[in-house]
């Protein structure tokens, strides 16, 4: 036997008390998970004995039989039962319960059959439920009690008896409950309850046994009481206005106890129903227009245990001069502090009285002191306000608590707006994340408001805008942000502005209407899908601005003559910015809009399925913004002749920066921009695969001059680059920094690449970041020799670049040319060609030019032969770690280099430099970090610097050349200009010696700080290191000169005996931990005067401001250690 039942399921639903037919849930942000399956089967009966699962039970029948009946409910579409055996038990049902019957059993045996409850719905979700029914055998030991269910109320008769039957002897009870008495009485059991106070039914089971060992026998008695009767109703109004409408209302209440509705006697303009957990008042439509109140009691419960709920019923009509307002107050003893209505800056007094909904006495309030009333029970109150006011205040944003997220107080519905005179409507149910329903303006309520900017912005569960809100808003001028945000929104009146002549902004308006508070950039996946209504605007000929108006909608289609009325428009920015699920945009949406000088943002981030070809073909205006038109969008296609009209279109940025295009570029796409001149980051961040030939054709054909900085930035679909990609446009480019820059997959640039371009001027940063670019063309760019002089980072990252060919920039004829950093990390070049750069290179235009090419080994000897013009050169190849050595004559023809900085600094893998690699540089003053840090350098030819004779400054030369063992004699014999020596040698800790007369030839030697610090395997100094330093210059200084030469076993006496003015000695020889003998000094007359003692012997022989702070700290091995000064200041 297997029988369906159909039902409706049975949901709790909130009011919908405005006039819409449409009374589903809104929705606030996205939809949650998919509900899961279920069937849930009880029973009063003791019998009834469910699985602690929630999926089976177990119902043994005694053997004379009986009925049981249980309660089904699923959150599917129905449910059916079968048997597995249909020969005993008996089964009907009907829309939730299911009757189970057993006969008399007259055999020796006990009976079984498997009773199964399966729900299920269209989708072929299902849900099962299964019931063990037994019944004893005919002389079963048994207890049978003339009920197995007793159910008390929560008031009144708390009495009954139960009668028992049993065949065997010793009847005994259990029962733990405090709110039941049992006592044994002839033939049964009494049982006696207290009353219920709580608002949940109670249930206890009472278990019997009589009879020991195999004749025991057991049975319960489930006993109920309902709970004290309560009624809570989602709303206390049922409203409308004159048109009449349906408002559904959703109650809790005692599910085991009834309901009863009925309207006031004699009411008959509307009735009521009430079906599982909602009741619906019909209110019909009005002859007059005129208000009308009544009312509807809900009753629960019946006789001593009832509970009552009222409704008010409010139709509002043009004689509704009151403002009235449903407040839900969520906690006991709450302060309201507003009513509805306020002062503005300008008119600073209201002249009101308030009814607070609590029984209360009306209040009078004049705006001297701001409202105040205390409500002693959380509920829900209409407040009901008469008067004069200028501004409404129906925002409860204020009665939310950050620290608890919670609101003390909600605004659930606005009933009617009154005739309070008011003037000012901005922001005023801003925020309010509970309202519901507002009603239309039947009175005049907005005759004299002209903004209502953000008036209901983020009111989330807002969920219809009636058609006649703006009525009598005929000063109305501005609307921006109006209903921003209003996630529940599923329609926009056509009429909404038929009667708002003089709107000059319809800014944000409804931004984000339908689906909610979106960030910016964040996807419009979730909410309601809006019909935009073809006259909503008609009547508003004043309207300049549309910025943003539709954004984060999601709007499917558009009606052509939409801003047909709307002529003096200008700006139309992110109209539809992010919508979401256009389906197309109409051809003349646009035509009779001849004034628009902005349409930037029109499409970001939405996905317009079809765009038409005209659709600015009406456009008059001379200057018009598209930037950004289609930043973020998918795109499926640009036709020809879409951007037709757009005459007045100069700077096109971000055009289509970060979009999706599901269909290849085409030819001819951005024809009609003939005017452009700035197309940068054009095609930014997009997912392109190839540049088609005559991608530019048309474009900026009638401008001097085209910016290209960015335009295919991190396309990171690009492979290839054709050479003719700018042929349309080769005397217009005058700048392509950046344009292919982070282009990771681009693996060839092809031979000619621009060289029918003739006015480039700058390709900074060109190709930075394509790290899959393995080869360089021969020729590029040719054409735009004589203009051409940024080069700056042109590959700089091109990590899988392995060579440089001969002559890549030397047909460059522009003056001052720079290449800083042009190959920087080009980690996999090894091989450099000759004459790369022009004979224009600019003074200082190759610094850093192969900094950090890692893998670089082979360097052409006229890799710079052209550049003569060069005054500075620095970090050119820092950090190239594989090179070994340069080839000889590698700067022959930079004759006029005054400075070489850091030129080989970090080269770590350089071991040897030739001999002539200068020789050629004879003006050059400076040689600052020359080998810096070249740990593998174990050697320098002694002619290395022999024809640089006005060098001035060698600091920091060999600075960390952990190799180098040995210096070579008259290494600096051809310098005789230098001054500094600072770092010289630091922390070259392979150099054993010095030689002698290492800096003879340098007589105008002055600074020796640090020169040989952290030489850790010096041992000796020779005599006369510094007999060349000028006597009589007071600034000399030997500050750290030696500090850390840990392996220093003695000091020359006579060694600073020439620098005999010499003032500095701060740490010369600190924690030169290895000396011996005798601290340096000067013999006068067999008098030894140490370096610490030269300052009070004679003045006019030593400088009286000689400084020698810790000059031999740790100097313990000094046989005149003891004798040196100490403290501040001291000497060690």
């Amino acid at each position: 036997m297997k029988k369906t039942i159909y039902f409706l399921a049975a949901a709790m639903m909130t009011l919908v008390a405005s006039c819409a037919k449409d009374n589903l849930e809104p929705t606030d942000g996205p939809t949650g998970p998919e509900r899961k399956a279920r069937i849930e089967v009880s029973s009063d009966n003791g019998l009834f004995v469910p699985s602690a699962d929630g999926t089976a039970a177990d119902l043994n029948f005694k053997t004379k039989g009986g009925e049981v009946v249980v309660a089904v409910s699923t959150n599917l579409d129905e449910w059916n039962y079968s048997l597995s055996d249909e020969s005993w038990l008996s089964v009907s049902a009907d829309k939730h319960y299911l009757t189970i019957s057993a006969p008399l059993n007259e055999s020796d045996a006990v009976r079984t059959v498997e009773l199964t409850l399966t729900a299920y719905d269209s989708n072929d979700v299902t849900a099962s439920y299964v019931i063990n029914v037994s019944q004893n055998w005919a002389g079963q030991p048994e207890i049978t009690p003339s009920t197995n269910s007793v159910h008390f109320p929560a008031f009144g008769e708390l009495a009954s008896e139960v009668k028992i039957e049993t065949n065997q002897e010793d009847l005994k009870f259990e029962c733990t409950s405090q709110w039941l008495l049992v006592e044994k009485v002839e033939g049964g059991l009494k049982l006696s309850a207290h009353q219920n106070t709580a608002t949940s039914e109670r249930t206890v089971d009472l278990k019997l046994t009589a009879g020991v060992g195999k004749d025991a026998a057991t049975d319960i008695i489930r006993i109920s009481q309902d709970g004290k009767a309560y009624i809570e109703l989602s709303t206390n109004i049922a409203h409308c206005d004159g048109k009449g409408g349906v408002n559904e209302i959703s109650f809790t209440s005692n599910p085991e106890l009834g309901v009863k509705v009925s309207p006031v006697e004699g009411d008959d303009w509307y009735s009521v129903t009430e079906s599982e957990g909602k009741i619906t008042v019909n209110i019909n439509p009005s002859s007059d227009n005129k208000q009308r109140k009544g009312e509807v009691e809900v009753l629960v419960g019946e006789l001593e245990n009832t509970a009552v709920g009222k409704i008010k019923v409010i139709q509002i009509g043009e004689d509704t001069e009151e403002l009235m307002v449903e407040y839900r107050i969520n906690n006991d003893n709450t302060i309201l502090t507003e009513c509805g209505v306020a002062p503005t800056n300008a008119i600073k007094t209201v002249d009101v009285t308030v009814d607070w909904g609590d029984g209360s006495e009306p209040e009078h309030l004049d705006g001297s002191v701001a409202p105040s009333h205390m409500y002693k029970k959380a509920g829900k109150y209409l407040v009901v306000v008469k008067g004069t006011a200028p501004a409404y205040d129906l925002s409860d944003n204020s009665f939310y608590s950050i620290e608890t997220a919670t609101w003390s107080v909600n605004i659930l519905n606005i009933i009617s707006w009154g005739k309070l005179g008011v003037v000012e409507a901005k922001s005023m149910c801003k925020s309010s994340e509970f309202l519901e329903n507002i009603p239309g303006d039947t009175c005049g309520s907005f005759e004299n408001v002209t903004d209502f900017t953000e008036s209901f912005s983020n009111c989330k569960r807002l969920k219809e805008i009636p058609e006649d809100l703006f009525k009598y808003a005929t000063k109305g001028t501005k609307f921006q942000n109006t209903f921003e945000s209003t996630a529940a929104i599923k329609a926009i009146p056509e009429k909404l502005f038929a009667n708002c002549p003089n709107v000059t902004a319809f800014d944000y308006t409804f931004s984000g209407c339908g689906v909610g508070n979106v960030k910016l950039g964040a996807k419009v996946e979730d909410g309601n899908v809006i019909d935009v209504p073809e006259g909503l605007f008609a009547a508003c000929p004043n309207v300049t601005k549309f910025t943003q108006c539709f954004a984060y909608t999601k709007i499917a289609t558009l009606p052509e003559n939409l801003f047909a009325k709307n002529t003096k428009v200008t700006s139309f920015n992110g109209l539809f910015a992010y919508c979401s699920e256009m389906e197309t945009v109409p051809a003349g949406l646009f035509a009779n809009n001849p004034n628009v000088n902005d349409f930037a943002w029109l499409f970001y981030g939405s996905h317009v399925k079809k765009l038409p070809a005209g659709l600015f073909k009406s456009n008059a205006a001379s200057s018009v913004q598209i930037r950004q038109m289609f930043m973020e969008a998918t795109i499926e296609d640009i036709p020809d002749g879409f951007f037709e009209g757009l005459n007045g279109v100069k700077y096109i940025d971000q055009l289509f920066a970060n979009a999706v295009f599901n269909t290849p570029l085409r030819a001819g796409m951005l024809k009609g921009l003939v005017n452009a001149t700035a197309a940068a980051s054009m095609f930014y961040g997009t997912n392109i695969s190839e540049i088609p030939a005559g991608l530019f054709e048309g474009f900026g054909e009638k401008s001097t001059s085209i910016d290209m900085s960015k335009a295919f930035f991190r396309c990171e679909g690009l492979t290839t680059i054709p050479a003719d990609v700018f042929d349309a446009v080769t005397t217009k480019i005058t700048t392509l920094n950046a344009c292919f820059q982070n282009c990771v997959n681009l693996r060839t640039v092809a031979d000619g690449f621009a060289n029918a371009c003739t006015n480039v001027k700058n390709i900074g940063n060109l190709f930075y970041g394509c790290t899959s670019l393995e080869s360089l063309p021969a020729t590029m760019l040719t054409g735009s020799a004589a203009k051409l002089y940024t080069c700056t980072n042109v590959f700089w990252g091109c990590t899988a670049l392995k060579s440089v060919p001969d002559n890549l920039f030397g047909f460059i004829t522009a003056a001052n040319a720079t290449f800083g950093f042009c190959f920087n990390n080009c980690t996999s070049l090894t091989t450099v060609g000759a004459n790369v750069f022009p004979a224009t290179t600019a003074m200082s235009g190759l610094n850093n030019v192969f900094q950090g090419c890692t893998a670089l080994t082979d360097i052409s000897p006229d890799v710079f032969a052209k550049c003569t013009k060069v005054t500075t050169v620095n970090s050119i190849f820092k950090g190239c770690t594989a090179l070994k050595t340069v080839p000889g004559g590698l700067f022959a023809k930079m004759t006029g280099v005054k400075t070489f900085d850091s030129v080989f600094i970090d080269c770590t893998g350089l071991t040897s430099v030739p001999e002539n690699l200068f020789a050629s540089n004879t003006v050059v003053t400076k040689f600052q970090k020359l080998f810096y840090n070249c740990a593998a350098l174990k050697s320098v030819p002694a002619g290395l610097f022999a024809k640089c004779s006005k060098v001035t400054d060698f600091n920091n030369l060999f600075w960390g050349c952990s190799s180098l063992s040995e210096i070579p004699s008259g290494l600096f014999d051809g310098c005789p200009l230098v001054t500094n020596f600072t770092n010289l040698f630091w922390n070259c800790t392979s150099l054993k010696s010095i030689p002698a007369g290492l800096f003879a030839k340098c007589t105008k030697a002055t600074t020796f700080v640090d020169t040989f610090a952290g030489c850790t395997a010096l041992e000796e100094i020779p005599a006369g290191l510094f007999d060349s330093v000028p006597a009589a210059n007071a600034s000399v200084s030997f500050k750290e000169c030696f500090i850390n030469c840990t392996s220093l076993k003695s000091i020359p006496a006579g060694l600073f005996d020439a620098a005999k003015k010499a003032r500095y000695f701060t740490y010369t020889f600190a924690n030169c931990t290895s000396l011996t003998g005798e601290s340096p000094y000067t013999e006068h007359s067999g008098v030894k005067v140490h370096l610490y003692e030269r300052k009070t012997y004679d003045t006019s022989i030593y400088n009286s401001s000689i400084q020698g702070t810790g000059c031999f700290t740790n100097c313990t091995g000094l046989s005149d250690y003891d004798a040196i000064p100490t403290g501040k200041n001291g000497w060690k």
